[in-house]
């Protein structure tokens, strides 16, 4: 009895995914550091998808759609400047993966996108109206030639 063996060929085909966590790794020493970039991909690849309804490639990113993103982002999401800085962080990290990966004709993909400024951070207290300044003023100014009148 004759047996036939044949080597089975083993073709790995590696996704986008695949090389660009590749990269972080490469890149970057710290897990955290690499999941926080990948968890930003994966909320944006997220929204494109949810966006645009259709599938995510690196092919179909623009710069349209970054400043979609950023614009729902922090206007309808209203997301945090911390949360948002990060994201950019992330996406910086990728579309510069994509421009080395994919050639020139995806660079400048990030032109245009700004970290959000943190602004005055909200208190225990409010501020006065101008009705309560001007009522303060008033008093203070009364106290004041009062007590001016008093030592003459």
């Amino acid at each position: 009895m004759e047996t036939l063996t044949q080597s089975a060929t083993i073709i790995q085909l590696r996704t986008w995914e695949d090389l660009y966590t590749e990269h972080l790794h490469q890149t970057y020493d710290a897990p955290a550091t690499i999941e926080a970039a990948q968890q930003h991909v994966r909320v944006f690849i997220k929204w494109f998808e949810n966006k645009f309804s259709q599938p995510f490639t690196p092919e179909q990113i623009t710069n349209y759609a970054l400043r979609q993103y950023q614009k729902e982002s922090l206007d309808i999401a209203r997301v945090s400047p911390n949360t948002w800085n990060s994201r950019l962080w992330g996406l910086t990290i990728f579309t510069n993966w994509i421009e080395a990966t994919y050639g020139a004709s995806f660079s400048n993909l990030i032109t245009g996108l700004k970290n959000k400024e943190q602004g005055i951070r909200p208190s225990a207290y409010r501020s006065l109206s101008d009705k309560e300044i001007h009522d303060l003023m008033q008093q203070l100014e009364r106290n004041i030639r009062g007590s001016a009148s008093a030592f003459e």
